[in-house]
């Protein structure tokens, strides 16, 4: 039997998928979810709206699209099957469809950024889905 004595570690990650019809500013996000600034989770609401902000990717170059008008390939599909359901992916092919702009991003409980609301959302299972934004962060999607 092998014992280790030094530094352990145990990292969480998640990924997630984000859209928003309107353009990604704070106003819009907490329309959208429909929250104001009097509410009273406001700050951790900002916390997760910096977060997102700050760890998305356009999933068209995730997916390294040839271009605008491209779907998704068999293989594109392939590769979000490894973090999301099929009901996600569904979904995020609606949404390029219409043109929205999809994003897909790592919440890592390493960050430096935002360490406890990023920690938070690796534990935790949240999916937003209205007909103005979409926010899957939960482990195999919706």
């Amino acid at each position: 039997m092998k014992i280790r004595q030094d530094f352990v570690t145990n990292s969480s990650s998640t990924s997630f998928i984000f859209s928003m019809k309107k353009d990604l500013t704070l106003d819009n996000f907490l329309k959208a979810i429909n929250q104001n600034k009097n509410s009273l989770l406001i700050k951790i609401i900002i916390d997760i709206f910096r977060a997102i902000e700050s760890n998305i990717e356009d999933i068209r170059e995730y997916l390294e699209f040839s271009n605008d008008n491209e779907t998704l390939t068999d293989e594109m599909e392939h590769r979000l099957s490894y973090n999301f359901g099929a009901k996600t992916i569904k979904k995020v092919k609606e949404l390029l469809a219409e043109n929205r702009e999809v994003y897909i991003g790592f919440f890592s409980d390493e960050s430096f950024d935002n360490p406890s609301i990023e920690s938070y959302l690796c534990c935790t299972s949240i999916i937003i889905s209205t007909d103005d934004i979409l926010f899957d962060a939960s482990p195999t999607g919706y």
